[in-house]
């Protein structure tokens, strides 16, 4: 008998210690969920387009999933989606490997300056009265999405959406309207390859030769006179990468420096 009240006991405190920590996050859940009728996010970026280019391509539907990673698709019945949208154009973006879709509707548009989208109906059961509102200018873009949250759900996908905004802004939409991604390509590759060979060479001269210990070879102090000079050749190819793909032409510079870093580092 006492051992089934010690057990009985044990089990209460057990569901007490549970509904202590468990109540609490469900209540401060709920009064979060129905206290916040709107949530705004703001995300601000960059531009090398004129304010006129820019709202040409973000007032096109077709270019939205070339820049934003969660979106799938974009349809319309006619040709909405690669026209610059109007008041009244109306589209919809498919999501989530197809399974979620809003139907956006443009509310407002000024040549080079705004771009207002709407959805009342949002995504159904999870989010409604959505919007996306682009204030362009000729070297900024800022984006102020809000959406009035119907579940859970919506809350959980905030973080997401934030970082899917600031990719789309940052990076995908600068290479998506980049003329010349190659060119691009090489200066991003001569930046590594620069930083690299900077940061080798303070490791080799006033390092612990790091780098060569994890390969199991001796510090650069005790390499033979041949080794060491190339060692020092690779550190200095990687400022020479950078320093090619600065120069406008020609462009074969560019490419062979970062072969040659490449082929020293093999």
């Amino acid at each position: 008998h006492n051992t089934t009240q010690r057990s009985t006991h044990k089990d209460n405190n057990m569901l007490r210690t549970r509904n202590y920590w468990t109540a609490p996050f469900l209540w401060s859940t709920l009064c979060l969920f129905w206290g916040v009728k709107a949530i705004q996010l703001t995300t601000t970026a960059p531009s090398k387009l004129t304010g006129v280019d820019l709202h040409d391509f973000l007032s096109r539907p077709a270019n939205w999933p070339t820049i934003v990673a969660s979106s799938n698709r974009v349809e319309s019945d006619g040709d909405e989606t690669t026209r610059p949208m109007k008041k009244g154009s109306q589209v919809k973006e498919y999501f989530g490997a197809n399974l979620l879709s809003v139907e956006w509707i443009c509310q407002e548009t000024k040549d080079g300056e705004l771009l207002v989208v709407t959805s009342s109906e949002g995504l159904p059961g999870i989010a409604d009265q959505c919007a996306m509102k682009f204030a362009i200018q000729d070297n900024q873009v800022d984006l102020v999405m809000e959406y009035n949250p119907l579940s859970p759900v919506a809350f959980l996908a905030t973080p997401i959406l934030v970082v899917d905004n600031w990719m789309a802004l940052n990076l995908l939409l600068p290479a998506a309207v980049d003329p010349s991604p190659l060119d691009s390509f090489r200066k991003l590759m001569g930046s590594l390859y620069g930083v690299a060979g900077v940061a080798h060479l303070l490791d080799l001269i006033l390092g612990e030769s790091s780098l060569f210990k994890a390969a199991g070879l001796p510090n650069f102090q005790e390499l033979p006179v041949g080794a060491q000079a190339y060692a020092l050749l690779w550190c200095a190819s990687g400022p020479l990468s950078f320093w090619a793909t600065r120069q406008e032409t020609p462009k074969f510079l560019a490419d062979a420096s970062l072969i040659f870093y490449g082929m020293i580092e093999v």
